[in-house]
């Protein structure tokens, strides 16, 4: 962080202390729960974060069908809750700072009673449901506006899943888990366009419908590009697989350079593409192999066959949950003890590039043999 962006939170923080001083907080055991009729929850950060939240989102709505329950998420990725039945209304938060105060107005004006941060950025998360009138906001211990959270939830657990963590966030206000899995609910029309995406840049492929995702948030989360074209290239001699290369507009050189290196029919999607049609495409695919990224966990949530390769971050804490025909290569604890790679400071993700290719396919070869053999051998829908 740069003297300035810690200048500006450090005056953030003085500030909302005067205020909290003359504004306190209500702390739930101060509260009577039936009196609490509208639920904020935020979760305003990135793809996979925001289906993470998605167990806890469901937690309470079914535990209190007759409350009124928001979401605040990122406007880039609302399509990923658009359809998600346990939502009644959604907020869109579109930048930091300077965005925030028709936000906050948009927030007022529905009177929210409870706030919980599911997963937002700070400094500006916990503020935004203060200035909006919330009287009650729970949030994690670990925030930099601890003090601006009427009940702060320490998790004493590093591994625990980040589905539990905020699943024992919502727990506070007496909602209980019906289920762990993360809900993605695409509609018949995306999925026919994305049906018609496919077949026109891959026509009838004879074998299995393959995803590659390469990228990820930063390139500490990448494995190596080649290593991508290889495992595709065994593929099409063992299977006669055609492909996906996803990657968003960001990485569009790199998603062009895997999918003309491919000796199969591929193409990449290259962000050009809205999320619930990119989560169509993933329905069709046999498998995807994916580094630790959104698509990874866009895959977990559509139960599509999936091989992640994760480095950085421990499986334990944000990998597949309870998901079926899943497999994790991991090598980190092997070759690498430095715990700050996840905030970007990795000069070398060694980590993923002791992942070799051979691991990669003898996974491929005894947990998903059957799978890709079975995979598509007619006209793509």
């Amino acid at each position: 962080m740069g003297l300035w962006n810690k200048t500006v939170l450090a005056g953030t923080r003085a500030y909302f202390k005067r205020q909290v001083k003359k504004r306190p907080l209500i702390p739930l055991s101060c509260r009577n729960l039936d009196s609490i009729r509208r639920i904020l929850l935020v979760s305003n950060t990135a793809i996979g974060d925001t289906l993470l939240s998605t167990p806890a989102i469901r937690a309470v709505k079914k535990s209190y069908p007759d409350r009124h329950v928001g979401l605040v998420c990122d406007a880039r990725y609302q399509s990923l809750v658009h359809r998600n039945p346990h939502i009644d209304q959604i907020h869109l938060s579109r930048s930091k700072f300077y965005g925030m105060k028709s936000l906050i107005r948009e927030l007022r004006d529905v009177g929210y009673d409870v706030a919980v941060i599911l997963h937002g950025n700070d400094p500006e998360s916990v503020p935004m449901c203060y200035l909006a009138g919330t009287e009650t906001i729970i949030g994690m211990g670990t925030s930099k506006f601890r003090f601006l959270t009427s009940d702060p939830v320490d998790i004493v657990d590093p591994f625990l899943h980040t589905i539990e963590r905020r699943l024992e966030l919502v727990r506070r206000i007496g909602a209980e888990a019906h289920g762990v899995h993360m809900d993605l609910v695409t509609s018949p029309e995306t999925d026919v366009a994305a049906a018609e995406i496919v077949r026109r840049h891959l026509g009838n492929i004879k074998g299995p419908l393959v995803g590659l995702h390469p990228a990820g948030s930063g390139s500490y989360k990448w494995w190596p590009w080649k290593r991508f074209v290889e495992i595709a290239d065994r593929l099409t001699a063992e299977y006669e697989a055609g492909f996906i290369v996803f990657c968003g507009a960001r990485e569009a050189d790199l998603g062009d350079s895997i999918a003309r290196a491919i000796r199969a029919p591929s193409f990449a999607t290259n962000g050009l593409y809205d999320l619930s049609v990119v989560a169509g495409m993933l329905k069709q695919c046999d498998l995807l192999v994916t580094t630790d990224s959104g698509p990874m966990h866009m895959g977990f949530s559509l139960e599509v066959p999936t091989l992640a390769l994760i480095g950085a971050d421990h499986p334990a804490r944000i990998g597949p949950y309870r998901v079926g025909q899943v497999e994790v290569l991991y090598r980190k604890e092997e070759v690498c003890a430095e715990p700050k790679c996840t905030n970007r400071k990795c000069p070398d993700n060694v980590c993923l590039k002791a992942i070799e290719v051979d691991d990669v396919w003898e996974r491929i070869s005894t947990r998903f043999r059957a799978i890709l053999n079975n995979g598509r051998t007619k006209e793509i829908l």
